[in-house]
């Protein structure tokens, strides 16, 4: 990752253990090269695949709220919304952000063939 990225050894390794903290990707195995260790990881299997087509989920992924700090200063943990914090963030995209990405998108619009 960090040869395709640029990114060092350690910032990539910090993302990694976030994503795996996450619960997005997983161990999968590890190999050996020049006495290196080197470790391979995978999507991990999701329970149910509505969350790909969860617009609270999305948004959580756009603001970045995926996870959020441990309150020990460690590795960020999963957010996990409760029925009611979910039942806000949709309202708030269906009566807020919806109208007005719509109303962007009305008018910056390039319509095909014209």
């Amino acid at each position: 990752m960090s040869k395709v990225t640029g990114g060092s050894l350690g910032s990539i390794a910090y993302h990694v253990r976030t994503l795996v903290s996450a619960g997005v990707v997983e161990f999968a195995e590890e190999g050996r090269v020049r006495g290196a260790v080197e470790h391979f990881y995978a999507l991990a299997p999701a329970e149910d695949d509505t969350h790909l087509a969860d617009p609270v989920g999305t948004l959580l992924g756009l603001c970045g709220a995926l996870t959020l700090p441990a309150p020990d200063g460690g590795y960020p943990r999963p957010v996990h919304l409760d029925d009611q914090a979910r039942r806000e963030l949709s309202n708030l995209l269906k009566n807020h952000f919806r109208p007005q990405v719509l109303e962007i998108v009305s008018r910056h619009h390039a319509g095909l063939g014209s």
